[in-house]
């Protein structure tokens, strides 16, 4: 009887820690696209270092909090490094990547939210410096908004989904970009 008294009580006190904590979890890794691939390939920019990627203190670079749940950037927990890593990832894969270019990528995370409610916005201010002096700097904005259909963990999984969409559409946007590609001519 005291052996079953005690199992209550771990499951007792384990259910209350996880009520209290809410769930967390790793976002995926950045899965790169063929249209930011191909847009960098075609764009003719000269091969990028990548620089260091911050965030603004306003900004809470650990974590993305909704309804209790917590997901991580699986990048040392920091998003300014997922985001990085991606554009890293998109220009290693395109060829445009170079350590020792004298053209460097930069960026300082000013926004990052998402909400169960059906809208999250990142905003990035992106640098690229040629031979240590700025050629260009202009902030990046990936909006999205989308019906709130699932609750629980379905919602906390889509919001992931939706997460990894807006970084690829910000990374698609500045490849696009004519005056970053003017840039690294």
């Amino acid at each position: 009887m005291k052996l079953l008294k005690s199992n209550y009580l771990t499951i007792f006190c384990f259910t209350v820690l996880f009520i209290i904590n809410g769930c967390s979890s790793q976002l995926e890794k950045y899965r790169p696209t063929p249209e930011t691939i191909n847009e960098l390939k075609i764009s003719n920019i000269k091969p990028l270092s990548i620089g260091t990627f911050s965030a603004d203190s306003s900004v809470n670079n650990e974590y993305i909090g909704v309804r209790g749940n917590r997901f991580y950037s699986p990048y040392s927990g920091s998003f300014a490094r997922y985001i990085e890593e991606s554009l890293r990832l998109e220009l290693l894969l395109a060829k445009k990547l170079d350590r020792n270019s004298n053209l460097k990528l930069e960026g300082i995370l000013l926004k990052n939210y998402m909400s169960t409610s059906g809208y999250g916005e990142i905003d990035v201010t992106f640098t690229v410096s040629k031979d240590n002096i700025i050629v260009y700097k202009k902030n990046l904005t990936s909006q999205k908004k989308w019906e709130a259909h699932f609750e629980g963990a379905s919602a906390f999984r889509e919001i992931q989904e939706i997460y990894k969409m807006l970084v690829s559409d910000l990374i698609l946007q500045l490849v696009k970009d004519p005056d970053f590609i003017m840039s690294t001519k």
